[in-house]
């Protein structure tokens, strides 16, 4: 009895410290702390499909909900949550790409804006390569929309000031002031310059170039101006259905080095590797969310099926804030999955670690700095920042 009454007493110690029995640990050597006064979430590419044949009639089946009902739970156990939104918000009849760019998007004008706020998404990053599939005018309704969902955006705007300005947040975590400014760019493309005009210069609308000495210049100034600024990179960037390339782990190195505290990078449709520079995380690709093509995973030989969702942490420590990254894994591979995405069941989530850990450049001591569990939500990886 006197053992059962010590198990007890020390259980809610624990929880009292903000320790939970809910989490199971793969590693056993280590405990990871459930304590977390705020969350941000960082979602990848996000995308009703109503472009893609066979997408319309699913959700008109279905019903806008059916994609985001298994990711719910990771979305509303978040205080805020960013998202590439990889759309226009548009009814416009014609994009004036219809001959030149394979792949152009619209969503529900109605339905995507409600559904999204529904599962707390209000925040978006529009610096991508489909932000303007229906031109200017597109885009503008999008911002019109936005406006009137009281969305916020980083990323674009309807000339390059409003476009290239970061999206600051003060957000209140138990008495201790966090700021986060966010800087979205969208890596630089001759054909996306040249022939479908999708960047934002001077009075022009569109997206923010990634100019690299641009952003490091940003990045200096942000943190001239508040050194406490926690300072978020979100790029859209890379090859689709690919790992990382050598323009990225240059362009992040650069940003880590002129002051940036995290970047999480996304647009290759499928997770990248994550990389600890200079004492600083680098999460090079969340790969999609809830985007609702076919894809081409089976035709890509060097994919894998999984993306990830990635949940900035932070605690409360007397006068300061501890901060740590948690990956939540998914499957992105809609025709596993019944264009349903959902996350990882433990067989799946050990091919998902073990990937991870062999793709990522990471010293054998930084891959011990990634721990394993599971929390009500699901399986995650998580490191300290």
């Amino acid at each position: 009895m006197r053992h059962q009454a010590a198990i007890v007493l020390l259980l809610a110690v624990l929880a009292a410290a903000g320790w939970t029995t809910c989490e199971k640990f793969n590693d056993l050597s280590f405990n990871i702390s459930s304590a977390a006064d705020f969350k941000i979430l960082f979602v990848g590419d996000t995308s009703f499909g109503e472009s893609y044949d066979g997408t319309p009639q699913l959700l008109k089946r279905r019903g806008y909900d059916y994609p985001m009902e298994k990711l719910a739970p990771m979305l509303l156990d978040s205080d805020y949550v960013l998202a590439n939104l990889e759309t226009p918000i548009t009814d416009l009849a014609e994009t004036p790409f219809k001959d030149t760019k394979p792949y152009n998007h619209w969503t529900h004008v109605q339905h995507a804006p409600a559904t999204l706020a529904k599962y707390n998404i209000r925040a978006f990053g529009l610096a991508n390569n489909h932000t303007l599939d229906y031109g200017v005018p597109g885009l503008q309704q999008t911002l019109d929309i936005f406006r009137a969902n009281n969305f916020e955006w980083v990323g674009a705007g309807m000339n390059e000031a409003e476009a290239t300005k970061p999206l600051v947040k003060t957000f209140d975590v138990k008495g201790q002031p966090f700021k986060m400014a966010v800087i979205a760019p969208f890596e630089y493309s001759v054909q996306y310059d040249k022939q479908y005009n999708f960047y934002a210069e001077g009075d022009k609308p569109g997206a923010m170039r990634l100019a690299r000495h641009k952003i490091m210049e940003q990045i200096k100034q942000i943190k001239a101006q508040d050194p406490n600024t926690f300072v978020v990179v979100f790029p859209h960037w890379g090859a689709n259905y690919a790992w990382k390339n050598q323009r990225q782990t240059k362009a992040a190195h650069s940003f880590v080095k002129a002051g940036a505290d995290l970047v999480v990078g996304h647009g290759g449709h499928m997770m990248q590797e994550v990389e600890l520079y200079q004492n600083k995380w680098i999460v090079y690709g969340l790969g999609n969310f809830m985007f609702l093509s076919p894809g081409r995973y089976k035709k890509k030989k060097t994919s894998v099926p999984f993306s990830y969702s990635a949940q900035l942490i932070l605690v409360k420590k007397g006068k300061g804030l501890e901060k740590r990254i948690r990956l939540y894994p998914h499957v992105c591979n809609n025709r596993l999955t019944r264009f349903q995405p959902r996350l990882l069941n433990e067989k799946e989530f050990t091919t998902f670690y073990e990937k991870l850990l062999d793709k990522s450049p990471l010293s054998q001591k930084q891959a011990k700095l990634i721990r394993r569990g599971q929390n009500d939500i699901g399986y995650f990886v998580e490191f300290g920042l």
